[in-house]
């Protein structure tokens, strides 16, 4: 929790083009007005400004009133927490982090029209039943805002709906100059707002930690040059847009702990710049679409538990992901840890459960021979070794001892569930519990036989009276 992380620098940014504007448009009034009515209308848009600010702090419960000492007198640019422009309009407003509890219904926006910087977030700014009813959670003035650039009202305890009609998503059409808005960890339910995609200046969204249900609105992605999208922890349905692809300079996409289904689209490939992915705890499904292959950027990703199958694209973000980040899928296959998320269940078969094993590791379909091989040696021949059976990528100058450590202990219960005798082979819960265990190795990785691998099975598994074979 914390507030918007907006630099010093970003909002000088964002401030010199609008200073620029408000000094041309001076000197032109000066030049066709006297100086008086100039300085008379100065001086009451500060006394509008001040009564505003005032009036919320009177608003706010008692304890939060003594956070705010500063506020009192006639210029509210030496508020803590305001900043102004060089002829006394308030251009800036961060309160973030304070502890206020209160709402926002006392604060009348319109009276601050010129706010280019709005951040309340991290505070206990609320709103009670009734005022819902009467106001919404963020009040109609905050439309007045139309030269605003960055709104962050995240956590606090806004709660409300965002209907089909009203001033908060009229609010959204005439907001052109905002790049900037965060929403997130409050109660607000509802639709995202499709308006949001008018904001063609838009760079980072975060509605993260609501309520919000319905699809993710195609039109979304109209903002282009959105660099950070969050919308996780919601209740959000639908499949995932293929207009999604728009957005090519997007380097942080967050979708995870949704309800979302479908397949991922291969338009997702498009994101050559995305560096951080996560679209965990969903319901995806299918295959993972080849053109992720081209994200060579991505340096973090997180599929896990979803229903997604078949090979992982390989880059670096995906061969060399932790296991928990891909965990919990149906059946997934490219990396050493693989195999520790294709757990079988119980309409499994564990003989195939074997071949998929062996099959993964080794790169290639393992036929009969490996099973002549573990299964017969001639005396006089030294029995086949498992590093000169696995994929290249999982050799001994490749892998660290802990992989090492997994490879041999799933490489033999593969051969365990390969067993001639299905009387030998492991139930079920016996190939679940030992994909949890961690076993160590007494010799080198190198010097692992087939042999000792199958001599192994024989010692290890026997039927139990109550388990189930498949």
């Amino acid at each position: 929790m914390g507030s918007c992380l907006i630099s010093d620098r970003s909002l000088l940014n964002n401030l010199q083009p609008a200073l620029g504007a408000s000094s041309s448009f001076f000197l032109l009034f000066v030049s066709s007005a006297s100086s008086t009515p100039s300085t008379f209308t100065a001086a009451a848009n500060s006394e509008k400004q001040t009564e505003a600010l005032q009036t919320w702090k009177s608003s706010l419960e008692g304890r939060s009133q003594s956070l705010l000492p500063s506020w009192r007198g006639n210029d509210s640019c030496n508020f803590v927490g305001v900043a102004c422009d060089d002829y006394g309009t308030i251009t800036r407003l961060n309160l973030s982090n304070l502890g206020m509890r209160g709402t926002l219904g006392g604060l009348d926006f319109s009276r601050l029209a010129n706010l280019i910087s709005l951040d309340i977030s991290n505070n206990k700014i609320y709103s009670s039943i009734l005022e819902y009813r009467l106001n919404g959670s963020i009040p109609s003035s905050i439309g007045s805002l139309t030269n605003l650039t960055i709104l962050c009202l995240g956590d606090n305890n806004l709660f409300g709906s965002l209907p089909p009609e009203g001033p908060f998503r009229k609010a959204f059409g005439i907001y052109p100059e905002l790049n900037f808005i965060d929403l997130s960890h409050s109660y607000l339910y509802g639709d995202i707002p499709s308006e949001i995609g008018v904001l063609s200046k838009l760079e980072r969204l975060n509605l993260a930690s609501n309520i919000l249900s319905g699809s993710i609105p195609a039109r979304l992605f109209q903002c282009t040059n959105l660099l950070s999208l969050n919308l996780s922890k919601n209740d959000l349905k639908g499949s995932i847009p293929p207009k999604i692809g728009n957005a090519q300079f997007l380097d942080v996409l967050d979708l995870s702990r949704n309800l979302l289904t479908g397949r991922i689209p291969q338009e997702l490939g498009k994101l050559r710049v995305l560096e951080t992915m996560d679209v965990s705890h969903n319901g995806l499904f299918g295959s993972i679409p080849h053109t992720l292959g081209d994200m060579l950027a991505l340096t973090i990703v997180d599929i896990s538990y979803n229903n997604l199958e078949g090979p992982l694209p390989n880059v670096k973000a995906f061969t060399e992901a932790p296991f928990e980040a891909i965990r919990h899928n149906k059946r997934l296959c490219g990396n050493v840890v693989e195999l520790a998320y294709s757990i079988p269940t119980e309409k499994c078969d564990v003989y195939s459960f074997g071949v998929v094993v062996l099959e993964t590791i080794m790169r290639k379909h393992p036929g009969d021979s490996v099973c002549r091989e573990c299964s017969s040696s001639s005396e006089t021949e030294l029995p086949p070794l498992l590093k000169d059976m696995l994929d290249q990528r999982l050799t001994p100058s490749r892998i660290r001892l802990r992989e090492a450590e997994d490879v041999v202990s799933i490489a033999w219960l593969a051969f365990a569930c390969l067993q001639a005798n299905p009387q030998l082979r492991p139930t079920m819960k016996q190939v679940s519990q030992e994909l949890h265990a961690q076993v160590p190795l007494d010799m080198p990785f190198s010097a692992v036989s087939l042999e000792q691998l199958r001599d192994l099975n024989g010692r290890r598994f026997r039927a139990s009276e109550g388990d189930c074979k498949f």
